[in-house]
């Protein structure tokens, strides 16, 4: 069953929240994600739940890392106002279709995925190239908010990418404690037009 959530997060770790299995964020939200939502999510996540994180900014975005790794990634062209999403020749103008770089579940029967001319690109970093930017950066960051007692799985604590070129992945997911975190860098892709 679908629903549009209108309590905070935070309802998410209540008895209301326990039949939500999979937590849907496209684009910006009307409402700004404060903080402390950021961590209900988090912890949400944690203890078994799926966060879909639809999006062309990646960079700010209630992302955890996990086990180090962290996603980045910028829109490759930004609209402007006079790009009709309604016009699909023109969303998806000069554009390749992406396929999928490994069989996966999520890729199960696609062959290829036409994104728009304004999807993203996600970047994976490893724990190692973080530690060197974070060394030489002088802007520093605000510190990453861990939930409550991570439940750890067995599964690989490494990004998976699913669908992407050689500018960047389209489509990633990855453990975090019980639960899952998927990215799509592309809202057109769900867009109703």
């Amino acid at each position: 069953k679908v629903i549009r959530w209108r309590d905070t997060p935070q309802k998410l770790l209540s008895e209301s929240g326990k039949s939500v299995t999979t937590f849907v964020l496209v684009g910006r939200t009307q409402v700004p994600v404060e903080p402390e939502d950021v961590k209900a999510l988090r912890n949400w996540v944690a203890r078994g739940g799926r966060l879909i994180l639809i999006d062309r900014e990646i960079n700010g975005s209630p992302l955890p890392k996990s086990a180090g790794w962290s996603l980045d990634g910028d829109p490759l062209q930004i609209p402007d106002f006079q790009t009709d999403p309604a016009d699909v020749k023109s969303m998806t103008e000069t554009v390749v279709a992406l396929q999928p770089v490994q069989p996966s579940v999520m890729t199960s029967n696609i062959r290829s995925v036409l994104p728009s001319r304004f999807a993203a690109r996600v970047r994976v970093v490893p724990p190692e190239d973080q530690v060197a930017a974070n060394y030489t950066s002088s802007t520093g960051s605000a510190e990453e908010s861990t939930p409550d007692a991570v439940p750890q799985s067995s599964e690989s604590r490494a990004p998976v990418i699913h669908i992407a070129d050689d500018q960047g992945a389209l489509l990633v997911d990855y453990a975090y404690g019980l639960g899952n975190i998927v990215v799509l860098s592309d809202p057109y892709i769900v867009a109703n037009g």
